[in-house]
Formats: C-alpha cells, sequence, structure tokens
C-alpha cells in the first residue's frame, strides 16, 4: 500500500477510491494444521498468512460489512493459536512475529485511530475493538520489562480546560468508540478517555500526560463548555461529532436529574399514609421465600396451556422443543402469585415488594409497579420504537438459540469473541447505517449522538428507579460495574437489551449482577409473558412500567403464550416490549483485560516496532 493511502487525511478527503479499493481485494482464505508450529520456517508462514489477511481487511482499507468480519475473525483465532506453540519454538516467537512481517501489520491496527473515525470501518472497530484484542495477544510475548514505565523526556503537567478540549478533538474516535460520547456526562467515563486514548496517545508523540492535583475542577470547567454559546469555533468547524456530543449532554444530563427528584418518594424508609397498616397491606413489602432445586426444568419453555403443541416456533422449527406447564414445577411449585395491588392508600403512590432470602435474609430479588411517572415513562417507550425499526438480533449462544423466541438488540459493552460481534453501541446504531458517505456532517453526528443519548437515558432511568426502591441492588450494580471497567451506556457501564415479543425458556445466566426488567408494551393474555422466577417459586405478573429485579443465576424464564397469540400479535400493537439491564460476568472479566491491552499499545507498539 502506498504512503497516500494509508494518510488518515486521503481517507477522509477520497472516501470513493478506498471504496473501489475494497471492491478489487481478493479474498484471503486462512486454514491451519499442525504442520504451522513444527519450525521456525513453517511458523513465519504461517505468521505471513494472518499477516495478509489482517492487511487485506484494515490496512488496505477493505473492511467491508456483512459477513467480512469473518476474514479477520478467523485470523484473530488463529493468531491466538500461537497459545499452543510448542515449548521449543516459544522463544522464537517474538524474532518470527517481526520477521514474518506480522507485527508491522498488527502495529498499525493497534494504532488505527484513523480508521476509528472513518464511519466506513470504525462500526466493526467498535463491536469488535480490533486494536485492543491485538494488543492483549501480543502482550504474552511481549517481556516484561517493556511494561515499565520510563520517563518521558517531554512532561505536561500544566493543562487547563481548552487544551484539554484540544487533546479530546485530536485522539478521541467517537465513530470507533461510541462511549467516548458520554466523556462529559460522568467523571468516570472522562477518566477512561484520560487513561486509555489521551494518556497514550500523547505518550506515543513521545510527550508524558500528567495526572493533575486540581483534574475535577478542570474537568468541570470542561464540562461547562457543553453549551451551544460556550462551544469554541474550532470543534464546530473541525469536529461535527464533537460538537454534537457537547451540544447534547446537558439534554442528557438534565433528564435524568430531574428524574431522580421525581423519584424521591419511592426511596423514603417508611410511608405516612399506610405504615400502620398490617406490612402486608403497606405500599412497600417483604414476602420470606424458600429456594427449590429447579435444575429439571432447565432449558424448558414454560407454559400455561395444557396442549405443549401449541409453543411458538422456536429459533429452528426441526428442533424438538421441550415445555413443561406451571403446575408441573418442582415442588412445592409456585407459591407466589405477585400482582399490582389496587387496594393501596391512592396517597402513597408507590407499590413495591422485596423477596427475602427465609435462610440468608438477603434480598433475592422485587418488583415495583408503576415507578417511573407517566412522562418518563413515555420517553423509554418512544426510545424503544425508534430503536425498533433497526436494531439487529442478538446472537445468544448455540444451545439458547434452539429455544428462544422473538428478538432482542444489545447496547453496550459485549466481550469481542475473535470474528463475533462484541459491543453493540455502534452495531446496529453507529454512522454506517444512517448514513452512506464518508464524511460524517452535522446531520449524521446529531443522529448518531442522540441515539446514544437515548440508550444513556433508559439506562440511566430504570436503574434510577431500583436505586429508590432497592438501593443496596442498584449500588451493587454499579460497584460491580466499577469494579470490571466495563464501558457505560449512559452513566455506568451495565448492558442493555431491548426486547420484543422475547421469549426465553427456564435457565440460568451467568452474570456478575442483578438483572433489571422493565415492560414497556404488553397486550393480549394477562396470564402470559409473565416473569416467573422458578428457584424461588415466584410468577411476577408484569404490566405497562413494571420493573423487576432478579439473580439471573437462579433459574428463571418467561410465561410463554401461544403460537396463536403471537401469530395474531402485529407490529403496531406489540404482544410484549421491554428491556433489560445486566452486567454479563464475562463481560466484566474480558473488560479489564482490554483496557489494561489498550494502556500498553504505546509500549507495544515501541517494542513491535524495533
Amino acid at each position: 500500500m502506498s504512503d497516500i493511502e494509508s494518510d488518515p487525511e486521503f481517507i477522509t478527503q477520497y472516501p470513493n477510491f478506498l471504496l473501489e479499493a475494497r471492491k478489487k481485494t481478493p479474498k484471503i482464505y486462512l486454514t491451519w494444521t499442525s504442520a504451522d508450529f513444527q519450525d521456525s520456517r513453517a511458523l513465519c508462514n504461517f505468521l505471513r498468512k494472518i499477516g495478509e489477511v489482517f492487511k487485506a481487511h484494515f490496512v488496505s482499507g477493505k473492511g467491508d460489512y456483512g459477513d467480512d468480519w469473518k476474514d479477520p475473525g478467523n485470523a484473530m483465532r488463529a493468531l491466538r493459536k500461537l497459545r499452543l506453540l510448542p515449548t521449543k519454538l516459544q522463544p522464537l516467537l517474538p524474532q518470527v512475529i517481526k520477521e514474518s512481517g506480522l507485527a508491522t501489520v498488527l502495529v498499525q491496527i493497534m494504532n488505527s485511530i484513523h480508521l476509528e473515525r472513518d464511519p466506513l470501518l470504525a462500526e466493526r472497530f467498535a463491536s469488535h475493538r480490533w486494536g485492543s484484542q491485538v494488543a492483549r495477544e501480543l502482550q504474552r510475548y511481549t517481556p516484561a520489562t517493556v511494561f515499565v514505565d520510563q520517563i518521558l523526556p517531554h512532561k505536561v503537567d500544566k493543562i487547563d480546560s481548552t487544551f484539554l478540549l484540544t487533546l479530546i478533538n485530536q485522539f478521541v474516535p467517537f465513530v470507533g468508540r461510541p462511549e467516548t460520547v458520554f466523556l462529559f456526562a460522568r467523571y468516570a467515563t472522562f477518566e477512561k478517555v484520560w487513561n486509555e486514548i489521551l494518556v497514550p496517545s500523547m505518550r506515543a508523540k513521545g510527550t508524558q500526560l500528567m495526572m493533575l492535583d486540581n483534574i475535577l475542577d478542570v474537568y468541570s470547567k470542561l464540562c461547562a463548555f457543553c453549551r451551544n454559546d460556550r462551544i469554541p469555533d474550532f470543534v464546530k468547524e473541525e469536529n461535527p461529532i464533537l460538537h454534537s456530543v457537547m451540544e447534547h449532554t446537558s439534554h442528557f444530563t438534565s433528564t435524568l436529574k430531574k428524574a431522580d427528584r421525581s423519584l424521591n418518594k419511592l426511596g423514603r424508609t417508611k410511608c405516612e399514609f399506610c405504615q400502620n397498616l398490617p406490612q402486608a397491606q403497606q405500599c412497600q413489602r417483604y414476602i420470606r421465600v424458600t429456594a427449590r432445586d429447579a435444575t429439571s426444568v432447565d432449558k424448558k419453555l414454560l407454559r400455561d396451556f395444557d396442549n405443549p403443541n401449541q409453543i411458538p416456533y422456536v429459533y429452528n422449527e426441526k428442533v424438538k422443543m421441550e415445555s413443561v406447564h406451571i403446575r408441573d414445577l418442582p415442588a412445592p411449585g409456585i407459591e407466589h402469585h405477585i400482582h399490582a395491588r389496587t387496594d393501596l392508600d391512592p396517597h402513597c403512590k408507590r407499590d413495591i415488594t422485596h423477596f427475602i432470602d427465609d435462610d440468608t435474609n438477603e434480598e433475592i430479588g422485587g418488583v415495583t409497579y408503576d415507578g417511573l411517572s407517566p412522562e418518563f415513562f413515555r420517553i423509554i417507550q418512544d426510545n424503544h420504537n425508534h430503536f425498533k425499526k433497526n436494531a439487529q438480533n442478538v446472537t445468544r449462544g448455540n444451545a439458547f438459540q434452539k429455544m428462544d423466541y422473538g428478538k432482542m438488540a444489545a447496547a453496550g459493552f459485549c466481550q469481542p469473541k475473535g470474528g463475533a460481534v462484541g459491543s453493540g453501541y455502534g452495531n446496529p446504531y453507529g454512522p454506517s447505517r444512517i448514513g452512506s458517505g464518508a464524511i460524517i456532517d452535522k446531520q449524521i453526528a446529531d443522529q448518531y449522538v442522540q441515539n446514544l443519548f437515548r440508550m444513556g437515558i433508559d439506562n440511566g432511568l430504570v436503574l434510577q428507579v431500583v436505586k429508590q426502591s432497592a438501593r443496596e441492588v442498584a449500588n451493587a450494580m454499579i460497584t460491580s460495574a466499577e469494579d470490571a471497567g466495563t464501558l457505560p451506556v449512559g452513566q455506568h457501564g451495565l448492558n442493555l437489551f431491548y426486547c420484543w415479543n422475547y421469549i426465553a425458556p427456564l435457565h440460568s445466566d451467568r452474570d456478575r449482577s442483578y438483572t433489571i426488567s422493565l415492560q414497556t408494551a404488553k397486550d393480549g393474555n394477562p396470564n402470559h409473558y409473565n416473569f416467573c422466577y422458578a428457584r424461588w417459586g415466584i410468577i411476577i405478573y408484569t404490566k405497562l412500567g413494571c420493573i423487576w429485579w432478579f439473580d439471573g443465576q437462579d433459574i428463571h424464564g418467561t410465561v410463554s403464550p401461544t403460537r396463536a397469540a403471537l401469530e395474531n400479535a402485529s407490529n403496531e400493537a406489540p404482544y410484549s416490549d421491554g428491556l433489560v439491564v445486566v452486567l454479563r460476568e464475562k463481560d466484566a472479566n474480558a473488560a479489564k483485560e482490554l483496557q489494561k491491552a489498550t494502556m500498553n499499545i504505546p509500549k507495544l507498539t515501541k517494542y513491535w516496532s524495533e
């Protein structure tokens, strides 16, 4: 590839040239066998093939959508095969990686800020975190001495808000790393941008960016720019996405602050209107529950109708789906049928039920009805309907695909697994799906940024309700996300899933946090599309605005409607829609690894470029 083709400015000024280059780039197929690991020459050829695939897809500007991610995904899995290298070849690996030319290609991918700014490529960088994944693999074969911090000759230790904004304008790839859109909304997100983008970018230029003692004051002044009359001219002229982020941040933060004030009534310890009534009649009640072994119904669809042939078709209609009737759940069966209560004092304005483990006295879940005011509930409903038009379905595990039904779209950090799609910010809501041009103008930037803020508002509103209804549960979720370092959807690093007519069989999840669900639309038979907490003998009869929380590691699932009911449901009148907020275990584990790898990119670049 010529120098002019690798110039970031050339990518911006001549997008059509790159489009033609993509069309002409031949496919390169990659396979590997044990023979590739027999000697250094075979290993070098093997690494050269990996480099050719990566180069064709990224360095030469291919990066098409559709199924093309399978090519670099295959190369990534091949790169991971180096972990299986025979002991005798392991000492030779750094030298062979360099001699094969693979190191040069991988260094270019790690330092891909210009690619992450290009809407034709950035969506794949957002969903796969290619640079961080490459860095994670190269770390394995890099001497430990490389990661010792070196004092650089040039330091920047006097930073004001204007200079900081200049760095953000220059280095932050809002397209390839969509979570950075929230950097003005919460200091923790800015801190990640500082550590993972600004510091490494300046270090790559030979300058050490020093954390300031008064960084909170500087950050506060930086956020003060986020008003239309305060946004500097250089941002408006040079960076339409940064301009849009600064313009729309105040609406995002003010919406959540306003909601928080309106929700204070949920969080009061005692209710003056019903505190003298028996506990079961109070607007906040506690029900003691006992666990039972529900493993016998794991992966079975739950129904309340007798004929099992009436269950909905699943992912693969040829698969025989097992189901179980509610009355046949493990003894002692369903002991707690939870409905919205109609006999509460209307002055209470809340209906909260907590489920307490009778053995440990710990809360294992709960539900609140009508926790959101109509104003904020309509905001979530509007956002939900908006995303329904362009959302891509989540691909769950192979075993689960045979049994779930409906549509689920993810937003937020998801572990990128080689060639499989990971984080869902730019996929499906990135600029590439909003406009076809390679230049992002202000109109496209606004749509992109507003989509991300829509997700953040949904996540924030649901979490605020639980924070007022069950503060310990919400705080535990926030702490888990902060400890894991997952990327934010709004103010916190929790996954957000949009669901349409989604049915899950009874199952358990490997989650780091509690799971929160919100019912945004519901119609039809009131006995269907309810939540079953099988391990604890609970069924929550959901309704519009109902929010419930539970431990996903305990077996749970959906009370399924009949096939006929779903076939009669129209897109205009949804049968059951909702949101899910959670932090998955595998995402929490991956976040720390990728964060460390990202921060090491300057050091890895220096070592593998020598």
